[in-house]
This record gives C-alpha cells, structure tokens and sequence, in this order.
C-alpha cells in the first residue's frame, strides 16, 4: 500500500506539470499569420504557401521572395530557373531587388545562360528604380572588365527603357 502512495505522489505532479505546459502551449501558441512571420519563423513552407497567396494578386514582393526562397532551396527544392521566373515577374513590374536579383542569375548563368549584357541591363534598371546596391553591381562590371566599355554602351542603348528589357522574356 504504500508503495501506491509513493507512485501516487510522484505521477500526480508530473502529470499536472505535463498538462500545465500542454495547457499552455495551447493557450500561448500562435501560428504565423502572415508570409514575412512564417519566414522569419523558419517555417519556409508555409511561408511559401502565403507568398504564393500573396503573389497570385500581383504583389511583387511577393513574387520577389518566392524567387528567394527557390534560388536558396527554403521549403521548396532549390530551382534557379524557378527563381528567375519569379523574379522575372517581379522585375518586370519596377521591383528593384527582383531586377538586381535577376542581374545576378544573369551573371553567373544560375537558371538563365550567361549574358553579362543583360546582368548590366538589369543591374541598370535596379538602379533607376532606387536600389543603391545595384551601383556597386555596375563597378563591378566596369572595374572587373567584364564588359567592355563598348559593350556596355550598346546594352545602355539596347534596354534603356524597362519594356525594351522585358519585351525580350528571359
């Protein structure tokens, strides 16, 4: 009998513990609402599901962070030419980090084949619409030689204007 008591006296707070972190779990736990909480929460695939949500009405940062989540392989398999489609649809639409983010793929032939014309093209467009990182991109260009400077004339005068650039798909 009394080794009854004795297990009785060390179950019982257990199990009230157990239920008091249950109760709580359940009373405290709140689910990401939103696409930017489910990313910073590290839950990349409902993050991607709510991207998505978000992008079928066109918002480009949506579009842009799915390609994000595609070119790095978070909660989605790691697909660049994915991520060139989604940052394509962005960049289109005057979304700079889409348009630097797709000069990138451009560049090193990650989904798209190598064109450093067209990596300069978009790094340009990324510039005009306000994304200072896009000129270190530009430097780069010139400094590295990557382009010569008559190159980069004829791609400046090629896709001066973002339709011209767009107009010829990816």
């Amino acid at each position: 009998m009394r080794k009854t008591h004795r297990t009785f006296a060390i179950a019982v707070p257990c199990i009230a513990g157990l239920l008091f972190v249950i109760a709580t779990t359940i009373i405290f736990y709140k689910p990401a609402r939103t696409a930017e909480q489910a990313l910073a929460a590290g839950d990349y695939k409902t993050a991607n599901t709510l991207f998505t949500t978000d992008a079928e009405t066109g918002n480009t940062d949506a579009l842009n962070a799915l390609g994000n989540l595609s070119y790095l392989g978070l909660g989605v398999p790691q697909d660049f030419l994915t991520a060139a489609h989604w940052y394509f649809a962005a960049a289109r639409n005057g979304h700079a980090a889409a348009q630097l983010n797709l000069g990138n793929l451009y560049k090193q032939g990650l989904g798209v084949p190598f064109d450093a014309m067209r990596a300069f093209a978009w790094y340009t467009m990324s510039d005009q619409h306000g994304n200072a990182t896009a000129e270190i991109y530009l430097r780069q260009i010139a400094v590295e030689y990557t382009l010569s400077p008559l190159q980069i004339n004829l791609a400046s005068k090629k896709w001066r204007q973002l339709t011209s650039l767009v107009a010829e798909g990816l």
